[in-house]
């Protein structure tokens, strides 16, 4: 009697993909609390609708990333996540990046995009301008924390502003690992 063992894989991947009970999504519906332990929790308000970070879609990049350049001082953060709104999941992105950074002190934002990854909605930039407060930079438990808050003009790909279409982040808040580079 020949026996097929190899029919049995597909059936054990759709299995495994189909219980990944480990996979901590965040809630869509609260803001992430204000900690500082490195728990990949982000959220804000985007013109006083609830966006919180940490959802990406089928074979899209981490929805969470944090990185502190050592030579230049410098942090960037980009998040995947849901607009309780028209965006549907993974669908928006937050970047924000700023030099000179230290922390329990309000820094000026050097640059800060929002946008809808599916390309539906306008895409947001506000360069030099809002404020971004860092509760934590630990470099050795590669963990940044902190709050942030900036107003953003509609803009095309190329960062050339296009109207006066405009969005208004509040209540920002990100507790992240932290990749460092030299």
């Amino acid at each position: 009697m020949k026996t097929n063992h190899w029919k049995i894989f597909p059936y054990l991947f759709v299995l495994i993909l189909s219980s990944c009970t480990s996979c901590d999504e965040p809630d869509p519906t609260v803001l992430p609390a204000e900690i500082q332990s490195g728990k990949n929790t982000f959220g804000c308000y985007i013109n006083k609708e609830l966006f919180v970070g940490g959802f990406a879609g089928f074979m899209s990049p981490k929805p969470f990333n944090a990185w502190y350049s050592v030579s230049s001082n410098h942090v960037t953060i980009i998040v995947d996540g849901v607009l309780n709104s028209d965006f549907k999941r993974g669908a928006c992105v937050v970047d924000l990046s700023t030099t000179f950074v230290r922390t329990n002190s309000a820094l000026q934002i050097e640059n800060a995009n929002c946008y809808n990854t599916n390309g539906l909605y306008p895409y947001y930039v506000v360069k030099n301008a809002g404020e971004i407060y860092f509760t934590k930079l630990d470099t050795i438990n590669k963990i940044v924390s902190g709050r942030f808050k900036f107003a953003a003009k509609s803009a095309d790909w190329q960062q050339n502003l296009v109207d006066n279409d405009s969005i208004v982040i509040t209540n920002g808040r990100f507790d992240l690992k932290l990749t460092i580079n030299n």
